[in-house]
């Protein structure tokens, strides 16, 4: 089989490349930087190219592949996520077209908003509040629009934050360095919510939705969730440390996040809060029942893991 994985070495790209490598597979990779690429992930054939910058090679890398998983995304940058999520997005579906079977593209569950509480189903109306979500909702689109006249089948996984060694992203660093340090404290009532899936979980979601005829077509949503006091609980047990008895009032820390995003931009903002303090659930009632999912890695054990690594290393600054 001929796989073609964009942004192939990102945390998710990295996982999807080693489960195919392991398979026997043949893996095309499409990277920002060759020579590092080529070094830690021997076995696959790379391709160097950034998508907001209209990469050469596009066909080649495409042409032929059994199955195309579209990973790459501009995740931190706001002034280039519409050219490389849409506009880089557009250049590779329209490379696309006669030459692959199957597009499988990673989303996000940040098309669907801030839902303060409910339940996030796949019929969930779409209210994109960031430009991240919004590029990711405009791509969606148009794999679903692109694909009919590409001739070549689709299927979409939404996820929420992807874990693991090496993720991007400093919150959770943040959070787990606050409780290495005792200043972390839970906000609001109890029983909030936070939403993350470890990346060998999304790893197996995605390669059932590429090699699963029922898959084509669909949209699936994953996520894996605990409660903040049960998050604390875990990474406190492995850091050795006191897990915070104390609580923090929603509405003043609202405020200084106000504040912080003014004077302060990056160190706090209303949206950490949202994730803070969300109790909405996303369904993955549709993904089990239709592809047989299940997690293959439990959420404790990687945050567990994660804290010890990210205390020893020092990346919770």
């Amino acid at each position: 089989m001929r796989v073609a994985i964009t942004g192939a070495s990102g945390l998710l790209g990295g996982a999807l490349v080693s489960l195919h490598l392991d398979r026997g597979d043949e893996v095309r990779g499409l990277v920002r930087d060759a020579r590092r690429a080529a070094d830690s992930l021997p076995g696959m054939l790379v391709f160097e190219g950034d998508l907001a910058a209209e990469p050469n090679r596009l066909a080649d890398f495409l042409d032929g592949a059994d199955i195309v998983y579209h990973c790459a995304a501009e995740l931190q940058d706001p002034a280039r996520m519409s050219a490389t999520n849409v506009d880089g997005t557009r250049r590779l579906l329209t490379a696309a077209a006669g030459r692959i079977g199957r597009w499988v593209q990673v989303g996000t569950v940040g098309v669907y908003g801030r839902p303060r509480n409910g339940v996030i189903t796949e019929a969930s109306p779409l209210a994109p509040a960031d430009a991240y979500a919004q590029s990711k909702a405009r791509a969606d689109a148009l794999v679903v629009e692109l694909s009919s006249a590409g001739s070549f089948e689709y299927a979409i996984l939404r996820c929420c934050a992807v874990i693991g060694p090496g993720m991007p992203g400093r919150f959770l660093y943040r959070i787990i360095g606050l409780l290495d340090r005792g200043f972390f404290a839970p906000i609001g009532a109890p029983g909030a919510l936070v939403s993350l899936i470890p990346v060998a979980n999304v790893a197996h979601a995605l390669h059932a939705c590429a090699m699963l005829p029922q898959a084509a077509g669909c949209t699936y949503n994953l996520a894996d969730q605990c409660t903040v006091e049960h998050l604390m609980e875990v990474c406190c047990g492995a850091l050795g440390r006191e897990v915070p008895r104390w609580r923090l009032p929603e509405a003043p820390v609202r405020t200084v996040a106000r504040l912080a995003e003014w004077i302060w931009p990056g160190q706090l903002s209303r949206a950490q809060i949202d994730v803070l303090t969300s109790r909405v659930r996303y369904s993955t009632e549709q993904i089990r029942s239709e592809l047989g999912y299940n997690d293959v890695m439990r959420l404790e054990v990687v945050l567990h893991d994660l804290a010890i690594a990210i205390a020893r290393r020092g990346l919770s600054t």
